[in-house]
C-alpha cells in the first residue's frame, strides 16, 4: 500500500522524470486520468483518489505549474462526469452517497426542493457548467479535487456570467491543450497563438522553460490551425473542442470496461448538437462489447442520417454482427464496402486514424488505435471466410489487402491521421 505522504526523495524522483526528460505529457495525461476515473469515487484499487492527484499536483509544481492545471485546464474533466452521474439517478456502489446526493441537490432541483424533468436538466446544462467553472476557479483545491459540494444557496448564487479570459487561464489551458490534445484544431485560439509565440519567439508565456517540452504538432499543423480557425466562427471551436473532451474522457472509461458511462459522454453531447453523426456513431461504438445489437442500431442510424466514413462504420458493424454469431451478414456488409464504396468519393476519410475493437476470441473486444481501418476490415474479413470456409472470399480479401499494403508503398503522401477523433 502506498504512503499518504510522499516524502522529499520520493517527490525528486518524481520531478525529475517530470522535468528533465520528456514525460510532462505522461504527467498531465495520468493526472487527467486520475480525476476523469475517480470523479467523487471514495476509494479505488491504487487508494485515495484525492491523494493521488495531490501527489501529481506536488510533482508539476516543481516545475512551476500550479493547481491551476486542474483549476482552469480540467475544470470541464471534473464536471461532465458528474453532471452525468447526478442526471443518471442511480448510485454506483463505489460512489459516496452522501456527496452525490448534495450535488443532484444543487443540479437537479428547482428553488423550491422540486426536482427538475430530464429535459430542463439537459437545458440547464450549459448554466450549470459555467457555474461549476466559476466555482472550480474559487473553491479549495481540496473540496476541488475530492468533489465536495458547496452549499445549493451558494451553488445558486454564482454569477453566470462568463469569467473574463484572464492571462492565467489562459495560460492553464494552453498548457492542458498542448500535452492532453493532439489535434490544435481542437485547441482553443488563445493556445493556439501562446504555441505559435512560444514556436516562433521562444515566448513560454508565465512558466519556466522546464514547464515547456516538445509536442507532436508541427509548425505546419499549428498553422493550419490558425488558419482555419480564422474564418470559423467561436461556435465552431466550442462545439469542437466539447467534443474532444468528450472524446478523451470516454476513452478512459471503455478503457475501465464502463461501456454506458462512455456512451452517456456522447449521449449527452448529441442533446447539445443533436445533428452531430459522428457523435452518434461513437455512441453506439461505445457499446458494442456489451450490446452489439442495440450498439448496430445506432451505427444504422448514424449512417441513414449522413455518417461519412464509409469504412469505419463497416468495420464497426462487423463487430456488432460477429458479436451476434451473425457472421455471413458481417461479410455481407464488408464485401458491399469493398465492391461499391471503396475508391469512390464516398470513401470519405479512408486514412483517417480510428478508435476501433480488435475482436479476440479468448480476450473479448480490445480497445486499439488503428491507424488503418481499412487493412483493419480486410484483416478481419479474412480471418471470417477461414472460419466460413469460402475460399472465393478468402481469395478476394488477400488481393484486397494486397492492393492496400502496394499502394502504401508506392503512395508515401497518404499517411493515416492517428490524432483524428474517430470512432
Amino acid at each position: 500500500m502506498e504512503k499518504d505522504k510522499m516524502d522529499s526523495e520520493d517527490a525528486q524522483k518524481t520531478t525529475t522524470l517530470a522535468c528533465g526528460e520528456p514525460t510532462l505529457g505522461k504527467m498531465f495525461r495520468k493526472l487527467k486520468w486520475a480525476i476523469v476515473k475517480t470523479s467523487l469515487v471514495e476509494t479505488c484499487s491504487v487508494g485515495d483518489p484525492g491523494k493521488i492527484i495531490e501527489r501529481m499536483l506536488r510533482a508539476l509544481e516543481l516545475c512551476g505549474i500550479t493547481d491551476g492545471v486542474v483549476r482552469y485546464g480540467m475544470a470541464h474533466d471534473l464536471a461532465v462526469p458528474l453532471f452525468l452521474l447526478a442526471a443518471d439517478g442511480g448510485n454506483p456502489s463505489e460512489v459516496s452517497s452522501a456527496k452525490l446526493a448534495r450535488w443532484r441537490a444543487c443540479l437537479r432541483f428547482d428553488t423550491s426542493g422540486k426536482m427538475v424533468p430530464d429535459e430542463m436538466f439537459w437545458s440547464r446544462f450549459a448554466d450549470n457548467l459555467r457555474r461549476f467553472e466559476t466555482w472550480a476557479s474559487i473553491a479549495k483545491i481540496d473540496d476541488l479535487i475530492r468533489l465536495n459540494p458547496p452549499d445549493p444557496d451558494i451553488w445558486s448564487s454564482i454569477n453566470l456570467n462568463p469569467m473574463e479570459e484572464r492571462p492565467v487561464i489562459a495560460s492553464y489551458k494552453w498548457l492542458c491543450d498542448r500535452y492532453l490534445r493532439g489535434d490544435p484544431n481542437t485547441w482553443s485560439t488563445n493556445s493556439l497563438y501562446k504555441e505559435y509565440l512560444f514556436i516562433h519567439d521562444g515566448d513560454t508565456d508565465t512558466f519556466a522553460p522546464m514547464a515547456l517540452e516538445p509536442i507532436r504538432v508541427s509548425e505546419m499543423e499549428l498553422n493550419a490551425a490558425i488558419a482555419e480557425r480564422a474564418v470559423r466562427q467561436a461556435s465552431y471551436e466550442n462545439e469542437s473542442m466539447l467534443y474532444e473532451q468528450i472524446f478523451e474522457s470516454a476513452k478512459l472509461f471503455l478503457q475501465e470496461n464502463n461501456y454506458r458511462m462512455a456512451a452517456a459522454l456522447f449521449k449527452f453531447y448529441l442533446t447539445q448538437n443533436p445533428q452531430n453523426t459522428n457523435a452518434l456513431n461513437s455512441m453506439g461504438f461505445c457499446l458494442i462489447p456489451e450490446s452489439p445489437a442495440e450498439a448496430e442500431s445506432i451505427i444504422r442510424d448514424a449512417i441513414s442520417r449522413g455518417y461519412r466514413c464509409a469504412c469505419l462504420a463497416a468495420y464497426n458493424l462487423c463487430c456488432c454482427q460477429i458479436l451476434q454469431q451473425d457472421l455471413e451478414s458481417a461479410l455481407r456488409v464488408a464485401d458491399n464496402y469493398r465492391i461499391h464504396i471503396y475508391g469512390t468519393p464516398e470513401d470519405w476519410n479512408p486514412n483517417a486514424g480510428a478508435l476501433i475493437w480488435k475482436l479476440d476470441s479468448n480476450k473479448g473486444c480490445i480497445l486499439h488505435d488503428s491507424m488503418d481501418v481499412r487493412f483493419e476490415l480486410s484483416a478481419l474479413c479474412i480471418r471470417l471466410s477461414e472460419r466460413l470456409d469460402d475460399s472465393d472470399r478468402l481469395r478476394k480479401w488477400v488481393k484486397f489487402q494486397d492492393c492496400l499494403s502496394s499502394a502504401k508503398t508506392t503512395d508515401t503522401s497518404e499517411t493515416p491521421d492517428s490524432s483524428s477523433q474517430c470512432m
